[in-house]
């Protein structure tokens, strides 16, 4: 009698370790799964533009994310007008009240995160996912110059569309929630230039 209990037992652990394997299993080939259907709908954004609205805990931001085939340009309306112009080596900050236009390394501020969302997807390929109800959140966490970050790209599913991207650090939080997803046909010659826009007036 106690050898059948301990065999039964020994039946059960089987049972109960091949379930959690099954179900394990099931879960990395979804997530899997999902990574890779996020990653070649990122790759689709050429000429595509987004309107989006910015939190950042203290103020509200309102603007335009244009995105072309290299280079990503940010459009700030509200409160301040802001055009920032993003390529993989390159930067240009431009505030039209003041007309002052600043360039810098994308890769030494946060803002390279936003350029490798829309022209680098495969920056994402070691992220975590979450799935639930119909939303999928695609997470990584990334260290860049000495300081530690972490992304949260939200995904409605069914069909897979994106609607907000969270950027937090050691000093707060930035989230821009995305809308009005547009194809254009072509984007003005001049609209990604790392060129103060007046030069064109």
């Amino acid at each position: 009698m106690l050898e059948k209990e301990v065999f039964l037992k020994k039946v059960d652990i089987k049972f109960f370790v091949i379930i959690i394997f099954l179900i394990t299993n099931s879960y990395c080939v979804n997530a899997y799964s999902d990574q890779l259907k996020i990653i070649n709908y990122l790759k689709d954004f050429n000429k595509y533009s987004l309107n989006f609205i910015q939190d950042d805990g203290a103020n509200i931001s309102e603007g335009l994310i244009s995105i072309g085939e290299d280079r990503v340009r940010v459009h700030y309306y509200l409160p301040t007008e802001i055009i920032i112009i993003l390529s993989k080596n390159k930067a240009m900050y431009y505030n039209k009240e003041l007309d002052e236009d600043e360039f810098f390394n994308p890769k030494d501020t946060p803002a390279y995160f936003f350029y490798n969302i829309f022209r680098n997807p495969e920056f994402f390929i070691s992220g975590k996912i979450v799935s639930f109800s119909n939303t999928i959140v695609l997470e990584k966490e990334v260290l860049n110059n000495s300081e530690k970050y972490n992304i949260k790209l939200y995904f409605e599913n069914n069909p897979l569309i994106l609607r907000k991207v969270e950027l937090t650090d050691d000093l707060g939080f930035v989230t821009l929630s995305l809308f009005n997803h547009q194809k254009v046909s072509e984007f003005d010659k001049n609209h990604f230039k790392l060129i103060n826009p007046n030069f064109f007036k």
